[in-house]
């Protein structure tokens, strides 16, 4: 196992506490930091609902988390950028977190249409990939906006 920071975490969700680990790898610039919900509301082992066997959150791509870093570093510079990444981390995997508690207590069984999510494997990296420059746009947007951008 690569080195890396392991904590563990207790959060609130919509009126509830939820148990969570984060695990930041020492080279979090190329290796998407690893987030599990250790809840029993989460539908883990279902990758329809973007959720490993061991409650781990496929929460980012890990090409998109990439550029968003890349973007990050950018506008922020590499000093900065530790706080916008520790920020779209928690961001994209409470809100993962959030429609899987939202999902248990109304009883969904699929993931609803009106919910954007990438597609599984090379089908989620083929969409990625046809906006990616797009995206890549949406996050210089986003971080020079931060109040760690520096002046261009």
């Amino acid at each position: 196992m690569l080195p890396c920071a392991v904590m563990s975490v207790r959060i609130t969700l919509q009126s509830t506490m939820a148990n969570m680990t984060l695990t930041v790898p020492l080279r979090w610039r190329e290796n998407t930091p690893w987030v599990q919900c250790h809840e029993h509301w989460l539908r883990a082992g279902d990758p329809d609902w973007h959720a490993y066997k061991d409650g781990g959150l496929c929460y980012i791509h890990d090409n998109e988390w990439t550029d968003a870093v890349g973007a990050m570093e950018s506008e922020c510079g590499a000093d900065e950028m530790l706080q916008g990444c520790a920020a779209l981390c928690a961001q994209l995997s409470v809100q993962l977190m959030e429609r899987h508690l939202l999902a248990w207590r109304q009883k969904l069984k699929r993931w609803p249409k009106s919910w954007s999510a990438w597609g599984h494997g090379t089908i989620g990296t083929k969409e990625y990939e046809k906006v990616r420059a797009q995206r890549t746009a949406e996050f210089v947007a986003a971080y020079s906006k931060m109040p760690q951008a520096m002046a261009k």
